[in-house]
């Protein structure tokens, strides 16, 4: 990298991340372009040296920025990174405006973190169960949680062509919208009731959006109250997760009482560049 980049300074800092160098010592360049939104980052003048992740593989020839611990820019965001790109609090996000907050400010990076950095494939996944058991490529589908619309073009890609989106955050489905693969998006909160008339959707699916809060067991049922009667629910659970809350027992009951017939419930690599598994779960709402 030439003295001459190195000393361009960057646009002044919008409050968009927090950076603390013994949670996230570094930003990867050029990969990821979170570090644009630091100030003087890549000003040597502010202390900012490049060097190899160390982390990573030296054949990886992954250079980063560092930033000693002195210089580390923290206008009062909500989200530390590790180094697989990840948010630091992200199984740690215990109510909606948490939540909202850490994914506005991940928005602008996640699907290459989520796909480069994680190896996230569970997307993948939920749109092609999901296409095993709905043959009908017009039925209307609920992506819910749809983040930046990674499950949408799965399922696009499938030959769906009726899929609404909803996400927590504007700036999540600003990317989503930018692709046009959705009939509908709008913002709304899976803790909630939804707010669709009910009863409409012939399938609803999420992707890493069952995990340690804040959507938790007790939320399917917003789901539920919006899918058909014979509707399809195809969605993954965090592994880790699914032992810590009452996630089995939830899809027991609704089981036992009638509500759901469980089709498959099944064990996946939610990553596949770390160890994340998940439980991928279908159901047929009754």
């Amino acid at each position: 990298m030439s003295q001459e980049r190195r000393g361009q300074r960057s646009p002044a800092a919008p409050p968009i991340a927090k950076w603390r160098a013994e949670c996230s010592p570094c930003v990867p360049y050029p990969s990821r372009k979170a570090y644009h939104a630091l100030a003087g980052l890549n000003d040597p003048e502010a202390g900012a040296t490049q060097r190899l992740h160390p982390q990573r593989p030296a054949s990886e020839n992954r250079l980063c920025w560092f930033l000693p611990s002195e210089n580390v820019w923290e206008p009062g965001g909500f989200m530390n990174k590790n180094a697989e790109g990840q948010p630091t609090n992200i199984y740690d996000l215990h109510d909606s405006e948490t939540a909202a907050a850490v994914y506005t400010e991940w928005a602008p990076t996640y699907e290459h973190d989520l796909q480069i950095d994680l190896g996230n494939e569970a997307h993948l996944v939920v749109a092609q169960r999901l296409a095993s058991l709905l043959p009908d490529r017009t039925a209307r589908i609920l992506d819910a949680g749809c983040g930046t619309g990674l499950c949408g073009q799965a399922l696009h890609a499938m030959g769906f062509t009726a899929v609404a989106g909803l996400d927590l955050t504007e700036a999540m489905l600003d990317i989503a919208r930018a692709k046009h693969i959705y009939t509908e998006l709008k913002r709304g909160d899976l803790t909630l009731p939804l707010s669709y008339a009910g009863h409409e959707f012939d399938a609803v699916v999420s992707s890493g959006v069952f995990s340690h809060g804040p959507v938790l067991p007790q939320h399917l049922e917003h789901m539920l109250a919006s899918m058909r009667s014979g509707g399809i629910g195809v969605h993954t659970i965090n592994a880790k997760a699914y032992d810590k809350f009452p996630y089995a027992d939830v899809l027991e009951q609704f089981s036992r009482d009638g509500i759901i017939e469980l089709i498959s419930r099944e064990l996946i690599r939610y990553n596949v560049n770390i160890d994340v598994q998940a439980y991928l779960v279908s159901f047929r709402k009754a």
